[in-house]
């Protein structure tokens, strides 16, 4: 593997949006390269000169989470951004195949997320917010013991059986309150291979504030377009401390 670089890549569709990403970045001469497509973006990646990306979630040949997917089994220590212009409801849906999602804010009790599962059968699709290992351990107990063959995507980016069980409803529960986006892509992988398959997303709210669970921009590897230029800075001052400490 090339030893990890220090430069920024920005990949962007827009050209306009790149160059002015990339203008941001490089006020204080820190080199920039800019791609417009998965293609050349996985091609500038794999060169060892970059150590930071800021990554658009929908490009013309493949998304941002895919590209993330491969970085993790390629290039772990680059780090990664995910720029879009979805907040996260609307993202969850899209990663899922254009899923219609049901969000149940707040923390909810295990019965009623299985009783909105239940309602809504084949590929549903479930967002809420969990509240640790207890409470996701109750949500486990109260599937099995209503008859659901849970899958647990323990590790956010192993990849998924499409086998069903002999007996029972399969359904998939992702925890996504410590890894986002390593969630996000095996939302992805669950329904490419499984579509049909209901799926619960369990978020943690921000800061204790429930109100802010589904605001990708509480999370620090995600910025919704259009850019904040604070938040940009934030991530590529994240970047140069990780750097230094090199």
């Amino acid at each position: 593997m090339t030893e990890r670089g220090s430069e920024v890549l920005i990949v962007d569709d827009s050209t306009i949006t790149a160059m002015a990403l990339a203008d941001a970045v490089a006020l204080d001469g820190t080199p920039v390269g800019v791609a417009h497509n998965g293609k050349r973006a996985y091609e500038q990646l794999d060169t060892g000169r970059f150590s930071l990306v800021f990554m658009d979630y929908k490009l013309p040949d493949t998304t941002g989470l895919d590209i993330y997917r491969w970085l993790r089994a390629n290039h772990p220590s680059i780090e990664f951004v995910l720029t879009t212009g979805y907040q996260l409801e609307h993202l969850l849906s899209e990663v899922a195949g254009g899923s219609t999602l049901t969000v149940l804010q707040g923390e909810t009790p295990p019965a009623q997320i299985v009783d909105a599962l239940a309602a809504r059968g084949s590929g549903a699709l479930i967002a809420t917010q969990g509240s640790g290992p207890s409470h996701r351990a109750s949500l486990l107990r109260e599937l099995s013991d209503r008859g659901f063959a849970v899958r647990c995507a323990a590790e956010p980016l192993q990849s998924t059986s499409t086998q069903a069980p002999a007996t029972g409803q399969e359904v998939a529960v992702i925890d996504a309150s410590d890894d986002l986006l390593g969630s996000l892509a095996q939302l992805a992988l669950i329904r490419r291979a499984t579509p049909t398959v209901p799926v619960i997303v369990l978020l943690r709210a921000s800061a204790g504030a429930v109100e802010r669970t589904f605001d990708l921009q509480a999370h620090p590897h995600c910025i919704v377009k259009p850019v904040s230029p604070r938040k940009l800075m934030a991530a590529v001052e994240r970047w140069r401390l990780g750097l230094e400490k090199r």
